[in-house]
């Protein structure tokens, strides 16, 4: 910037700041302070006088510590000259409190908290000077931060538009510099003189005549500026970066501690380009479209019962707004919360549906909830659309065309596809505003999913924003130079704990949309707006991002709360199983689908999708919200599991048993629900008082002895049964138990005792292995030293060794259970030391060791176990986990070298480079994954997959993998991940690719054990149905084969609208073709070709399923 536009920057600043002290006035240094609780009538003569920090605020103890100040406030006569008789006096306070109220005159008149922060106050609607006002405020500091009052400011407002007052002057003046994009010399000297004869001496005489002085110069100004270039920045200094963003509402106000990125921050203080808005005759080419908006989190610093209650307030206060505002439209999501209004405020629901016809409301969202979409799986995304979609046609007659998805931590990739065929047309989000490292490079995109689905997307304005001008002039200034387009839209209203538009905001616009500096103001709704951005011409013009949508903050996301990630994994395996075998139940049966039965899944489905909101599901709330939520897992829990054996029960009675190879002999039924032929060690559990038995024989339903391991770790134990047994895609198949004593002297019979007891201890070699593997484990730390791959002759770790458990301290981030500390890797803390090490099983099917180690404080115990018929090495884990602020990774160092990643996500897989090299690369570092992750070398010759059972966080590189397990943040959830932890992960060394390799099909089969059923009693076997009806089963079939390698079924169930007919849901996870060939014991026939919604789609039934593609079918028998 060169000296005269520094000049003019200085001289401009210098007017905006003298006008507005004109009809503002500071109050901060005039509150008395008393600590402690107090009452609003307590004589405040007593208290101190509170001192300022050197930030000018108001600061006090964190800890939910309470505050009060008192001041006496005595209406002037001018200010500075200027007289304020006859005008509003208002009085705009900012806070940083967990609660904060407001007296006048003792009347509580005004309620806050950390969101509803900067509330103007109105003290007098016309001002008699002299008059003494008492103002006080009862503040509680959070209880993660300290408190404080960041402003509190008398406002005098005129009512004339005529004769407005010094400080609107002063921010239409602040506005129009902030619409320039650069100055000419000639310019700069024109202004400067204008400035330079403001006569301050009329404000002695006639401030009338003053203000028609400055408004003739604001005229000036206007014509001089309006008529710059459209450049696309401005220079650097440009009064839009300056001070001039102090304005009415006190924009750039700084908080006490928050790093940038907070949400009571303002979102679009980073640098922002600027612009000419050329006017035409009417006024300037540009329209700001305003859409009032309440965010609200289900659940986060406060429980979910008050989220109804504040739902109720928001609710009522905007229905009521509508009806003094007419023009004002508002727009809300999640139909969970609708549901909830509708049972138990049925006036309020009733408001909400009248103002839904009249077009002055609009449902948004499409999802059952605003859910976390980086570690649910592709089916609860399905069901979040599903049922949300369900819930907005019955209740206000159509779908929702628009995502909305505000403050969700990052998008996976296959959600296009999801919301595409959930008739989901619009994609709208602002979190991208927070990125910590590199800014999203567009504001209005095509989303394409992996199959080429594609939606509209748009980043918006920052929610939580008031009508602020300058705010909204600097993202209309960057809306109009990214897009081109010269209308933008701005929500507003108060926002997470609820609140929406508020009256003062609403008179703000309405005053704002009569300057004439001032761009145009209209309501609209968002699929108003959003259409009207698909019908221009250019739209299919608009950049194309193929990827997923990566947040580049909230890292810790992936793995705070393990308990809620384990608890969801395990309820959508147990949803997924609970509708399959019920279907399958009823459909061997000959039966109708039980209406209660539906009801009890889709309760069970929707208090998942509830426990999937994105600060529940993250580990973001506090604690008692986890109390609630862990209630609703074990209900659905125990609700699936009473299901899933009912169904097993009810297939097993029409099996027709074949002559037991043994009287006596104990019939079980084993069930695969995965949708492939999987061979895998099955181990049986044996009851204590069967410990009189020495061994047990194994027989398939042929009659075929199979090979038996009974094995216990000590004498009094309960022991168990390990075979090894090849189970139908979809199916079951019938085995026999038979105990020593029922097999007199059979030939058959092996006579040697075939328990062992095996807990080993001390050192030694720990070395294991089968015909794939041989794997040694350091008796010195409890790594894994080395396995050698007996197949491709080559070892697979480096000389590091593997399973490396690594601490890290991982403190000193504000949003402490969100992120991870980025500098983590320099804090690692001492290793692991080895306790015990001992063998635990030494078997023909299974060898497992057990190591036990002392990390962090904490006792980790792993067992290492290796089955005969696999690669790959489980490590199954256990740990008391109590520390703090520590994050725990295990690391595989690998002997291979690979440019890319590979890691599962929702309905597929996606790369990313382990070689970053743009800022943008370098932000990811640390990833979200589902059931696995994968470097395979770059020739493709060879890789090691990372399988896990209940974890979602990693980082890579290039010859290593890093799975992070543990954290143990402090706030908001101070106990976050303390206590007991069971999981387990697994290493697999593989040929080729992971394609090749089937690690989809290895992840699953970890995450999906085998269901076994113990056939009590003789019973009827192959009995019909109590009508004749029903079908005899075979001891040994598949009811459901999709006959590919590369689809994954994701769900079978009963068609919602259409009886005895069922729904097939499954996607392609290699990225190339698969048909499907429909095969199995229930003879199903595709009907046709649906979307998730269950809507008949116009193309004819085709089998192939492209590359990453989702399908759905109708089918029947």
């Amino acid at each position: 910037m060169n000296d005269s536009e520094q000049s003019f920057v200085s001289s401009i600043a210098i007017l905006v700041e003298r006008l507005r002290n004109l009809s503002q006035q500071d109050l901060m240094t005039g509150w008395k302070m008393f600590l402690g609780a107090g009452s609003v009538d307590a004589d405040p003569n007593a208290w101190e006088l509170a001192n300022l920090n050197p930030k000018g605020q108001i600061a006090w103890e964190r800890g939910r510590r309470e505050i009060w100040l008192a001041q006496q406030v005595v209406m002037p006569i001018d200010l500075y000259g200027y007289p304020v008789t006859s005008l509003s006096c208002r009085l705009a306070f900012t806070w940083w409190a967990e609660l904060a109220q407001v007296f006048v005159d003792g009347e509580l008149v005004q309620e806050g908290d950390l969101f509803d922060h900067s509330p103007r106050v109105l003290l007098m609607s016309a001002v008699v000077p002299g008059t003494a006002v008492d103002v006080r405020l009862r503040l509680i500091s959070p209880g993660h931060d300290i408190g404080a009052l960041m402003r509190s400011r008398l406002i005098f407002e005129s009512v004339e538009p005529t004769n407005p007052e010094p400080g609107w002057l002063a921010d239409e003046l602040a506005v129009m510099v902030k619409q320039v994009a650069s100055f000419d010399p000639a310019q700069l000297g024109e202004v400067a003189g204008i400035i330079d004869r403001i006569d301050y001496d009329l404000l002695k005489v006639d401030s009338r005549r003053f203000i028609e002085h400055i408004l003739q110069l604001k005229q000036q100004i206007k014509a001089i500026l309006g008529c710059g270039g459209d450049l696309p920045t401005p220079p650097d200094g440009h009064p839009s970066e300056e001070g001039m963003s102090a304005g009415i509402l006190g924009c750039g106000e700084d908080l006490p501690t928050p790093p940038d990125g907070h949400p009571c921050l303002d979102a679009h203080n980073r640098e922002v380009p600027s612009l000419s808005m050329h006017r035409s005759s009417e006024g300037i080419l540009h329209t700001i479209q305003l859409l009032g908006h309440a965010h609200l989190d289900m659940a986060w610093l406060w429980e979910v019962a008050e989220t109804w209650e504040a739902a109720e307030r928001t609710f009522r206060s905007s229905l009521s707004l509508q009806q003094l505002f007419p023009d004002l439209t508002f727009c809300h999501s999640t139909p969970a919360l609708y549901e909830w209004m509708e049972i138990h405020q049925p006036e309020i629901f009733a408001g909400i549906c009248q103002q839904v016809r009249a077009g002055k409301w609009e449902i948004v969202g499409g999802m059952w909830i605003e859910p976390d979409l980086n570690v649910i799986s592709g089916e609860s995304i399905a069901r979040q659309i599903i049922y949300g979609q369900a819930y907005n046609r019955s209740r206000f007659g159509a779908h929702t065309q628009v995502a909305w998805l505000p403050d969700t931590f990052g998008f996976c990739w296959q959600l296009p596809q999801l919301l595409q065929q959930g008739g989901i047309d619009y994609f709208v989000t602002q979190k991208f505003l927070w990125n910590d490292t590199t800014q999203f490079p567009h504001q209005l995109f095509w989303w394409e999913a992996p199959d080429g689905s594609r939606v509209m997307s748009l980043m918006s304005s920052a929610i939580g924003e008031g009508i602020d001008p300058l705010k909204m002039i600097d993202y209309a200034c960057k809306w109009q130079t990214d897009t081109g387009i010269n209308e933008s839209l701005y929500l507003f209203g108060i926002g997470d704990h609820g609140g929406g538009p508020t009256r003062d905001m609403l008179e703000l616009a309405d005053r704002w949309s009569q300057s004439d500096v001032f761009p145009d103001l209209e309501f609209t709704t968002a699929i108003k707006y959003l259409d009207k951005l698909a019908s221009r011409a250019d739209s299919q013009l608009l950049p194309v991002w193929r990827d997923e949508l990566y947040l580049e903050f909230h890292r810790g996301c992936f793995t705070t709360h393990a308990d809620q990630k384990r608890s969801n994994r395990l309820s959508e395996d147990l949803l997924y199983q609970a509708e399959l075998w019920s279907s399958i139940a009823c459909i061997v049966s000959h039966q109708d689908y039980p209406a209660d039965l539906k009801l009890q899944i889709e309760t069970a489905w929707k208090q998942t999708l509830f426990n999937q909101f994105h600060d529940i599901i993250p580990g973001t709330a506090i604690e008692p919200v986890y109390i609630t939520a862990n209630e609703g897992w074990a209900d659905v829990e125990r609700a699936m599991t009473q299901i899933i054996s009912n169904a097993l029960g009810e297939i097993c009675d029409r099996i027709s048993l074949p002559t037991p190879p043994i009287e006596g002999a104990i019939p079980i039924v084993i069930f695969n629900a995965l949708n492939w032929q999987r061979t895998e060690v099955v181990s049986l559990s044996l009851p204590p008082t069967e410990w009189g038995l020495e061994w047990w024989r194994v027989y398939d339903a042929a009659g075929r002895a199979l090979e038996v391991v009974c094995s216990r770790q000590t004498q009094s134990s309960t022991g168990k049964i390990l075979f090894l047994a090849d189970l139908p895609s979809v199916g079951c198949e019938l085995f026999w138990l038979v105990p020593y004593f029922m097999m007199g002297m059979d030939p058959i019979v092996d006579p040697k005792p075939r328990w062992k007891d095996l807990k080993i201890l001390g050192s030694g070699d720990f070395i294991f292995k089968n015909r794939f593997v041989k794997v040694e484990i350091d008796f010195h730390t409890g790594d894994i030293a080395s396995i050698w791959d007996e197949i491709n002759q080559r070892e697979v770790l480096t000389s590091i060794g593997a399973n490396h458990l690594e601490a890290f301290q991982d403190e000193g981030q504000y949003w402490d259970a969100w992120n991870i500390d980025p500098k983590y890797a320099e804090k690692q803390l001492p290793p692991s030391q080895l306790k015990s090490i001992e063998w635990i099983e030494a078997g023909e099917i299974r060898q497992s060791v057990r190591v036990v180690r002392e990390l962090a404080g904490c006792e980790f115990t792993q067992d290492y176990i290796l089955d005969a018929h696999s690669p790959i090495v489980r490590i199954k884990t256990s740990v008391d986990w109590q520390a703090e602020h520590v994050l725990i990774k295990a690391n595989f160092p690998l002997n291979l070298t690979a440019d890319r990643s590979t890691a599962e996500t929702a309905c597929g897989a996606i790369d990313r480079t382990t070689t970053p090299e743009t800022a943008a690369e370098k932000a990811k570092w640390e990833l979200p994954m589902h059931r696995w992750v994968d470097l395979t070398d770059n020739s493709g010759e060879y890789g090691v997959s990372i399988l896990n059972d209940s974890k979602y966080g990693f980082d890579a590189g290039t010859d290593y993998v890093r799975l992070t397990l543990l954290r143990s943040s402090k706030w908001p959830d101070p106990i976050a991940d303390r206590g007991y932890h069971e999981f387990t992960y697994a290493i697999y060394p593989h040929s080729g690719t992971w394609q090749a390799a089937q690690t989809v099909r290895k992840g699953l089969e970890l995450n999906s054990p085998l269901q076994v059923v113990r056939v009590e009693g003789e019973g009827e076997r192959g009995r019909v149905g109590d009508e004749g009806t029903g079908r005899s089963l075979r001891t040994n079939h598949s009811f459901l084969d999709l006959h590919a390698e590369n689809l994954v079924l994701m769900a079978f169930k009963p068609s919602e609208a259409l009886d005895r007919s069922w729904v097939l849901r499954c996607y392609e996870c290699h990225g190339v073709e698969g048909e499907i060939e429909l095969s199995g014991e229930l003879d199903l026939g595709i009907d046709r070709a649906i979307n998730i919604l269950e809507e008949r789609l116009l193309d004819p039934v085709d089998t192939l399923v492209k590359p990453w593609q989702i399908k759905s079918f109708g089918v029947s028998t």
